[in-house]
């Protein structure tokens, strides 16, 4: 006797309002987190890190100075839905500087937080 393989209907994650609703949760323009006036920079040698808020997403920018043309090229820039996803990409991007620039940019990226997010990176 041979058996045949049952035929499955999986759901299409791109179009199933449940996972649609879980994965994207809509968030009304009011619920946005409010922009600082500036946003949060920091610069170690070539290197400048920029976070900021645009809409529902929390932006993490790395450029980079070209001291010959005196002007600055985008090396990367990402979106993130979460701000510990951003803070965690941008304190990455900042290790890769060494260790005396992530705990600078630590301190300083936490009173920035504090003073306009009320997000605590350290507990002091």
């Amino acid at each position: 006797m041979e058996s045949l393989p049952l035929p499955r209907q999986l759901p299409d994650h791109q179009r199933c309002s449940t996972v649609e609703s879980v994965a994207h949760p809509s968030l009304a323009p009011e619920t946005y987190p409010t922009p600082a006036p500036q946003p949060f920079a920091w610069q170690n040698g070539n290197q400048l890190l920029l976070l900021d808020v645009d809409g529902p997403n929390w932006v993490v920018a790395e450029l980079e100075f070209l001291p010959d043309e005196c002007r600055y090229v985008e090396i990367r820039c990402i979106a993130f839905e979460w701000p510990r996803e951003a803070i965690g990409a941008l304190l990455a991007r900042a290790l890769s500087s060494g260790d005396d620039a992530l705990i600078t940019t630590v301190e300083h990226l936490h009173s920035y937080m504090d003073r306009h997010y009320d997000v605590h990176l350290m507990d002091c």
